[in-house]
């Protein structure tokens, strides 16, 4: 089976006697891909040390008892340990690890985050036109395959960080609310402020005066989600306070009716653009048309033994083009301009482990399935 999951629980790290992955073999294999990535690397030495390679390296313990100084500046691994390896300070592929535990070695003690590029920007102005959804004030050329699509021309999506990492999309559609896939939230639900959320983005390591991040108050996942088949696979993340509605950032519309068969819809996201590969910088847009069940079912069946359910969307068009969902678009949207109103009709659940349009058709939970259960929690919260 190969299926692309974005998201996976770290483990604690212990001494590890025999080099082994700590995480399912099988995820590690599917997402090799992060080995060398500079945002997931700690994680995948820690996780998936034999598949990356990496069984003559551990990272030592994170402790807070590091050598400190009086403004609080301090290696939370050990000091020694960070000394050894000061060469990684400046090393690309470990920055970001050595930012977070070697602080005081690295000389890092004014950064708290890896710092983005500013670029110049004009007011950011609010529109009250923005508060009608699936309304864009940019609109953007509709190609067919991916590409790079005008700042502002999906205003709904969002990009969901945690620990200053991001792993997975979501779709504004409420000014407190995201909706994004269950496993990209699956086992933080009690623990929502770590997670961030992140609107108005495009490029995500340049601050372009857009951006707005609010911390997760509430996490919701479906109760019937089903972790081995990916049914039910949607979630809700209400915001620590309501986003600033404007020119980039507004709501998508929840969809009045089902998308009909061969409705040309778009995918964005931060996913992949190749495989083997990583996370664009880049928000990326691609065209997809809706097929029915059966066709998706057919194909992905040669892959993944699960079935699509009543509960799933498929789009794609069965390898005509590379258009595919892959590794980072997960819980991002799926949206179809129907009466002039771009509606979210699904959020990204799964699909081509190789993200391979010609192994199966991206498969996305159903938005208008759980319509009535998104306005039931969004009404009696509020």
């Amino acid at each position: 089976m190969t299926m692309f999951s974005l998201y996976f629980l770290v483990v604690t790290i212990s001494t590890i006697l025999v080099c082994t992955d700590k995480s399912s073999s099988l995820w590690c294999r599917d997402n090799s891909f992060l080995c060398k990535s500079p945002n997931w690397i700690s994680r995948m030495i820690e996780n998936c040390q034999r598949t990356c390679n990496y069984c003559t390296m551990t990272l030592p313990p994170t402790t807070t008892s590091g050598t400190t100084t009086t403004s609080g500046c301090y290696d939370k691994t050990s000091t020694r340990w960070c000394t050894e390896n000061i060469l990684l300070c400046t090393n690309p592929n470990w920055v970001s690890y050595m930012i977070q535990s070697c602080q005081r070695t690295c000389n890092y003690c004014t950064i708290t985050t890896i710092p983005r590029t500013q670029l110049p920007t004009g007011p950011v102005t609010t529109d009250t036109s923005q508060t009608e959804c699936g309304n864009p004030r940019f609109q953007t050329g509709r190609v067919i395959a991916g590409a790079t699509p005008k700042k502002g021309a999906w205003p709904w999506q969002t990009l969901l960080f945690e620990n200053g990492i991001e792993f997975c999309g979501g779709t504004l559609i409420h000014r407190e609310w995201i909706l994004t896939a269950a496993h990209c939230i699956h086992g933080k639900e009690y623990e929502p402020a770590q997670i961030v959320i992140r609107t108005g983005e495009h490029i995500i390591d340049v601050n372009e005066g857009t951006e707005e991040n609010i911390e997760a108050v509430k996490i919701i996942k479906h109760k019937e989600y089903n972790p081995l088949t990916h049914d039910n696979d949607v979630a809700l993340i209400k915001l620590a306070r309501p986003c600033k509605l404007n020119n980039h950032v507004s709501t998508a519309c929840l969809p009045s009716n089902e998308a009909t068969l061969g409705t040309l819809c778009f995918i964005t996201g931060w996913g992949k653009t190749s495989h083997p590969g990583n996370m664009t910088n880049v928000l990326q847009q691609g065209k997809m048309s809706i097929v029915d069940q059966t066709t998706c079912e057919s194909l992905n069946r040669q892959t993944i033994p699960h079935p699509i359910t009543k509960a799933m969307l498929c789009a794609g068009d069965g390898g005509l083009t590379r258009m595919s969902g892959c590794h980072g678009d997960s819980g991002g949207p799926l949206v179809c301009s129907i009466g002039g109103r771009w509606s979210v009709h699904g959020t990204v659940s799964h699909g081509s482990g190789e993200c391979r349009s010609d192994e199966t058709y991206t498969v996305f939970a159903k938005v208008s399935y759980f319509k009535s259960w998104i306005s039931s929690i969004i009404t009696n919260d509020n």
